[in-house]
């Protein structure tokens, strides 16, 4: 492995090995000592110099501050004293083998898209967004800050529950290790829950979320509150079912949103039971849809509606705990879905005989329901069609008025001429008639040329 601090000495001795050669080439010590005087100030300022100068490029730096911090760093690294450099792009944290163990003033960079919670091994330390930033050292305590957690600054999205064409009910397979078997169980139970009639049923939750900021907020594009990002990281908890060294005990902050929503679907199932699942019983709503929409409701709203335990609303407002958490914890919810609800396989099976013996009553009275919406539709579109004729006919009949009604009725002629040219008119101004009554349309001529004729 290279060694920066091995690498500087065989270089200065390598460029000192060469100025000693020229020297003597040139005459030796005696004849040059006013060249090497001045060599060797140059020397000098070039050491002080030149890395203050590079260091600008190395580090994205914006401040003269941040260019004297990075000069003496770049000084450290040469040498082998810095302390832990670190990189996080998209929340997460990337850096080389065994920089995290170092101890030193460090260096840390954030693109746009992060942000991060420092501390050291006692105590959280401060928040962090996008740019460059410092790591600070105690030189008594010999305590370094460190990343105690990075963020993704964008919307973020998890998914909980069984995994694309798994049957989380289904025995453990011959050819399915422990591991395995152990792990789809415990994708079964992050959302299994119970109806009101004790079937259980195990859905997909999908919950899309980001951190409490708004766009541009705090120089980001993003949006970075600080505020937030502290409160995210440093109110992250463990798993209690879970070990004390197990490494998945403490729970990630961007897996809250979700496992609230998990909790908030087992709270409503309990209301229904499996039929109402798929019944459409609340204005054209099935007991599904309605969970669906106080979950979100519950995760996005500071009140919600109160349902009884039958699901019944009981017309108070009550504050939502799920979302004054979130808030609490500087997140907050887009949106959630429930997909892909799955049955034990008996009752799938016991639910699909069910469809299949029922389903010759079901298409009756579909068909009772379709003829009568037919029927309906049907006499509506009569009266309509009357009405419309009866309006279009008569428009002769009383020019520059808007009813038929008027003081004096006119003579019998007169009155025939004008509901004949009337109809004449709606024949030839509607294009479907125009096609359709070509005969009935010669005889309104005929009629009209008769009337115009008689004495």
């Amino acid at each position: 492995m290279r060694n920066p601090k091995w690498q500087i000495v065989l270089a200065e001795v390598f460029f000192l090995g060469m100025y000693a050669l020229f020297t003597w080439l040139l005459g030796g010590q005696d004849a040059n000592r006013g060249a090497i005087g001045v060599d060797f100030v140059l020397f000098i300022l070039g050491l002080i110099i030149w890395p203050f100068f590079f260091a600008q490029f190395i580090l994205p730096v914006n401040a003269p501050g941040q260019r004297l911090q990075a000069y003496f760093h770049l000084l450290r690294y040469l040498f082998g004293r810095h302390g832990p450099a670190l990189r996080i792009a998209d929340g997460r944290i990337i850096q080389g083998q065994g920089e995290s163990q170092r101890r030193g003033p460090g260096v840390l960079v954030l693109d746009a898209a992060s942000a991060a919670v420092l501390r050291t091994d006692v105590a959280y330390t401060r928040s962090v967004g996008p740019g460059l930033h410092f790591l600070n050292y105690d030189l008594k305590r010999k305590a370094t800050e460190y990343v105690a957690g990075a963020i993704s600054l964008q919307a973020q999205n998890r998914v909980i529950g069984p995994a694309d064409r798994e049957d989380p009910f289904a025995a453990r397979q011959r050819n399915e290790k422990e591991e395995e078997f152990k792990a789809r169980q415990e994708r079964r139970w992050e959302t299994s829950s119970l109806t009101r009639d004790g079937i259980e049923v195990t859905p997909n939750i999908n919950v899309t979320f980001r951190l409490e900021a708004q766009p541009g907020e705090g120089g980001c594009g993003f949006g970075y509150n600080s505020v937030s990002v502290w409160r995210a990281i440093t109110g992250e908890g463990v798993d209690p079912n879970l070990a004390v060294d197990d490494a998945r005990r403490q729970v990630s902050w961007e897996w809250l949103p979700a496992r609230l929503a998990a909790d908030v679907w087992r709270e409503y199932l309990r209301m229904f039971t499996l039929e109402e699942l798929f019944q459409e019983t609340r204005g054209g709503k099935t007991a599904r849809d309605l969970i669906l929409d106080m979950t979100r409701q519950r995760l996005t709203q500071a009140k919600v509606t109160e349902l009884n335990e039958f699901g019944q609303p009981t017309g108070r407002q009550v504050t939502s705990p799920e979302f004054t958490l979130l808030l609490r914890r500087g997140l907050r919810v887009n949106s959630v879905s429930i997909h892909r609800l799955r049955l034990p396989t008996a009752v799938d099976e016991q639910l699909t005989h069910r469809w299949e013996s029922s389903w010759l009553e079901r298409a009756r009275q579909e068909s009772e329901l379709l003829e009568t919406q037919r029927s309906y539709t049907k006499e509506t579109g009569q009266r309509r069609a009357l009405l419309d004729f009866a309006m279009a006919s008569s428009q002769y009949a009383a020019p520059g008025k808007e009813t038929l009604i008027q003081p004096v009725a006119p003579p019998g002629d007169q009155l025939l001429k004008a509901l004949v040219e009337g109809t004449l008119a709606l024949c030839v101004r509607d294009p479907l008639l125009h096609q359709r009554i070509s005969a009935e349309k010669t005889g309104l001529v005929d009629l009209l040329g008769w009337i115009q004729k008689r004495p």
